[in-house]
């Protein structure tokens, strides 16, 4: 997925803040309370001692008990819950129809979540749209999202030409990004989902991020789009031991 959302408090896509603020500001005070060191202390044998130190360094993966969780736990409440791609002309006002979704927003987020298929997408009219776009959102009101709902929204979606169940997600997303998030086969990976796209494949998805949010007082608040991102960033950290920086 390619996710440009981590602008304002991260920095560019894929750039994470490694590691948080707290261990950083300790190391820092044991180096301002350590003796002089040689410059020999200060190279090889101080990167050793550094290293012994922390729980973890920037270029390798989180030492136990670092995990996911305590990933999330401090990137998810900074992250943004409405992606710029979410906006119609500037505003988010469009959410409020449950019978249209402009037709130009619609292309937008099957292009940011999936150009593979895009040509197809295009070939979807605007009364094709909206039509399987209000029965989808149709099931959902005011049924306290049930899962039959959540399938039959995600099925509903699909049967657009050039959308499948993870670009289905994308779009409920849009529309609600505080009770559904978008599957992506890294964060199925994090959280050892199996990896296939099926409307109950989702709903394992989509209650994992329920459990974790509702385990830990400091995602009480988050949108389940936030608790998503959070471990989509997670995953080159988990998996290969460092997140691409810019630099």
């Amino acid at each position: 997925m390619d996710c440009r959302i981590c602008y304002m408090r991260l920095g560019p896509p894929g750039y994470v803040h490694w590691p948080p603020i707290e261990d950083l500001q300790r190391a820092s005070k044991r180096l301002i309370d350590a003796p002089p060191r040689t410059e020999v202390q200060t190279t090889e044998a101080g990167q050793s001692i550094r290293r012994q130190n922390m729980q973890y360094e920037y270029g390798s993966r989180p030492r136990e008990p670092y995990d996911c969780i305590c990933f999330v736990k401090a990137i998810a409440p900074v992250l943004r819950k409405d992606d710029l791609v979410f906006s119609y002309d500037g505003s988010l006002d469009w959410r409020g129809n449950h019978h249209m979704i402009p037709l130009a927003l619609f292309r937008n987020v099957c292009y940011w979540k999936s150009r593979r298929r895009f040509e197809d997408v295009r070939s979807n009219t605007a009364l094709q749209v909206n039509k399987r776009r209000g029965k989808a959102v149709g099931q959902l009101v005011g049924r306290r999202l049930k899962e039959d709902a959540i399938i039959g929204a995600l099925t509903e979606l699909a049967s657009l030409r050039g959308v499948g169940i993870p670009t289905a997600s994308a779009l409920l997303t849009a529309w609600d990004p505080d009770h559904f998030g978008i599957v992506d086969f890294k964060v199925r990976d994090v959280l050892g989902i199996p990896q296939n796209d099926s409307g109950q494949n989702y709903l394992a998805f989509r209650n994992r991020l329920l459990e974790i949010k509702a385990g830990h007082q400091e995602l009480r608040r988050c949108s389940l789009r936030q608790i998503e991102l959070a471990l989509w960033h997670y995953y080159p950290i988990w998996k290969e031991g460092r997140a691409r920086r810019p630099d």
